[in-house]
């Protein structure tokens, strides 16, 4: 449903894949892993992130980046961690503290954030270049949608996305 409504909304095609559905479990795990600091967790799913990412081939893989304010209070970065042994990752994005984390907003305030992410530098690369940027959660899509319109700038439009559950 969240495809059709951006596709409606926003003219804009957002095909998303992930492991697994949002349930109970999932939500004790992100809790523990990233509330909470438990970084051995990002590790839990790697077997699966590994199965997943033989069978789906990318010119470039990157990220959504944890903002410095949540990188410096958790100590790391979960989405690259939980990623990092999985994927070469290139870092292309920045994303500014928002006034409060996501976890904290219902949908209509996810839905209206503003553009929280730029790109790191002004390389232009090559538009069939294929894209994977991969996150934790997708609960909207607006982050991952943020992220797309931010790699556009810089010649990116072949961009698929990925998360471990949604």
């Amino acid at each position: 449903m969240d495809c059709r409504f951006w596709e409606e909304k926003y003219n804009i095609i957002n095909c998303h894949q992930a492991l697994f559905g949002y349930n109970q479990f999932i939500h004790n795990y992100f809790k523990q892993y990233k509330r909470y600091g438990d970084i051995l967790l990002a590790d839990l799913f790697l077997k699966d992130l590994l199965i997943w990412s033989q069978s789906h081939k990318f010119d470039l893989i990157t990220y959504i980046p944890a903002s410095k304010g949540h990188q410096n209070a958790r100590g790391f970065d979960p989405v690259w961690e939980m990623y990092h042994k999985v994927f070469d990752l290139t870092p292309l994005l920045l994303k500014i503290d928002a006034d409060k984390p996501q976890a904290q907003k219902n949908r209509d305030e996810r839905l209206k954030t503003p553009q929280t992410f730029s790109c790191i530098n002004d390389q232009v690369y090559p538009s069939q270049t294929k894209v994977l940027i991969v996150d934790d959660i997708y609960t909207t899509g607006r982050t991952i949608l943020h992220a797309k319109t931010a790699l556009k700038t810089i010649g990116l439009d072949d961009i698929y996305t990925f998360s471990l559950s949604r």
